[in-house]
């Protein structure tokens, strides 16, 4: 859809109070236009005042939480609790939506408590259980992983029995879910309790097999991150060692065959 202009916008946000037919074409269309993630677009249609009407359309939101100031407002306009409701809707496709909205809306402190108030992490864990798509799973998990930066939210999440689905999760066939549930186990790491867990969990052995060279660079950095933050422990260090990580991990500072090294700042 090309590019409308603010008055447009603004007709197309009046419409949301006419007839049925009306609204859901307006809705339509501005959902449309949120897709195209234009971000002068998005805040015309933010100070428009759509956000309301949008509640259930967790894509749109998603859009729109992209941009910082879209974010206020959308948690000003009281659609945080409606994002969460959306979590437990049997659409893959908005739980996806909504999951990466609220993971958007997590990287503000206000926000994310108002995330964990509102019930939902345990919704989130719950995705991470279901033979869900991909999606679903990469975006419940990174929702996870930056709501667990927050240290009441991290025991909150462990509370909800999130670690054994976030460590079957590194064994996933998608890089990018590999990727979110190992940054969510190293946010979770950094509670020394929660860390023992994740060890007497088997995360390590799975964590240490993302270090391989199949894995993306991306994957590998998540794993590292999450191997180091409990190694301070010296029960997990030792076990650490034990399931392997040394080798790979020396391999990943080593210049390869064109003589760079693939993470040199591993090696300081």
């Amino acid at each position: 859809m090309s590019a409308l202009t603010p008055s447009a916008i603004t007709k197309l946000v009046r419409k949301l109070g006419g007839t049925v037919r009306e609204k859901q074409l307006a809705v339509d269309s501005l959902e449309d236009l949120c897709g195209d993630g234009n971000p002068h677009t998005l805040a015309v249609i933010t100070a428009a005042g759509a956000i309301p009407a949008l509640e259930k359309s967790g894509g749109a939101l998603a859009k729109l939480a992209g941009n910082a100031e879209n974010a206020v407002t959308i948690a000003s306009a009281g659609a945080i609790p409606a994002l969460v409701q959306l979590l437990a809707t049997t659409s893959t496709d908005v739980q996806e939506y909504a999951a990466e909205a609220l993971a958007t809306l997590a990287a503000n402190a206000d926000h994310a408590a108002t995330i964990d108030a509102d019930g939902a992490i345990p919704l989130l864990v719950e995705l991470l259980r279901t033979a869900s798509p991909a999606d679903v799973l990469r975006s419940a998990a990174r929702a996870l992983c930056i709501l667990a930066g927050n240290a009441k939210n991290a025991v909150t999440i462990a509370s909800a029995d999130a670690i054994p689905a976030l460590v079957q999760l590194l064994g996933s066939t998608s890089p990018d879910v590999q990727e979110s549930a190992a940054g969510a186990l190293s946010k979770l790491a950094g509670n020394a309790e929660i860390a023992v867990t994740i060890a007497a969990t088997g995360a390590i052995a799975a964590l240490v097999q993302l270090l391989g060279s199949v894995s993306p660079a991306e994957v590998q950095l998540e794993a590292i991150g999450a191997l180091r933050s409990p190694a301070g422990t010296a029960e997990i260090a030792v076990t650490i060692a034990a399931a392997g990580a040394i080798s790979p991990l020396v391999q990943l500072v080593l210049p390869g065959s064109d003589g760079k090294t693939k993470m040199p700042h591993l090696a300081h």
